[in-house]
């Protein structure tokens, strides 16, 4: 929630979006989940490989995150942002698929939907501190130290 929370306070259009028409948050959750997904799988490798000149040895840990999945070729050539880019109102990306599916992943569809949907409605302009220094956490599982939003008061 806090990656979302992140992203809602520095792109305010897709926050208006959201606010505007609720009914997009559903869709927006599924693009949140593949931009912002958490979980970083690790392998060793099996055998010597280089990869873009990076020499490695079998035996050797290697961490590969589960987010930003490679879209659909139409959407390569529509959007130059890459797997970064979001819309919180279409589907343009393919998701992520594998042997392994959280068996958190529906609780946590839920309690990001009762966040947007209380949030938003509660506090609809919101932003990060000025000068914060936003603390990113990363490794198995990747996340989110510190976020230190500011909003009007009402």
């Amino acid at each position: 929630m806090a990656l979302i929370a992140h992203h809602l306070a520095t792109h305010e259009d897709d926050r208006r979006r959201l606010i505007v028409n609720p009914a997009t948050i559903p869709r927006a959750i599924e693009e949140f989940l593949r931009r912002y997904s958490i979980p970083t799988v690790a392998r060793s490798l099996t055998r010597d490989t280089e990869i873009r000149g990076v020499a490695m040895k079998a035996g050797d840990r290697v961490m590969l995150p589960t987010c930003l999945p490679w879209p659909r070729r139409a959407a390569l050539q529509e959007f130059d942002d890459g797997p970064t880019w979001i819309d919180v109102q279409t589907t343009t990306w393919l998701s992520v698929k594998g042997t392994h599916k959280c068996p958190g992943a529906n609780l946590a569809r839920v309690e990001i939907k009762i966040f947007l949907e209380e949030w938003l409605a509660r506090i609809p302009d919101f932003s990060i501190a000025s000068g914060a220094n936003v603390r990113y956490l990363s490794g198995g599982v990747a996340g989110i130290k510190n976020l230190p939003l500011v909003w009007p008061t009402i």
